[in-house]
């Protein structure tokens, strides 16, 4: 998470974006980073993430076989 809040930075700064912009970005980064060492809170993050493409391969998955099965 470090790496990328430093790489992101400096994209920003490369790219000609005003010092108190950077220095919001900076701040708001530097608060998820924090919030992204809870493992709990990460498990969920990446649990939302996943769920929405899982569900619709269940969905698809669930059709195909039903329609091999009436055959």
């Amino acid at each position: 998470m470090d790496q990328h809040v430093v790489a992101l930075l400096e994209r920003l700064k490369a790219s000609g974006v005003p010092v108190e912009e950077i220095a919001a970005k900076k701040e708001e980064m530097l608060k998820h980073a924090k919030l992204y060492e809870n493992p709990l809170l990460r498990a969920g993050i990446i649990f939302i993430q996943g769920f929405p493409v899982e569900a619709v391969m269940t969905v698809i998955a669930s059709f195909l076989l039903k329609k091999n099965n009436q055959e």
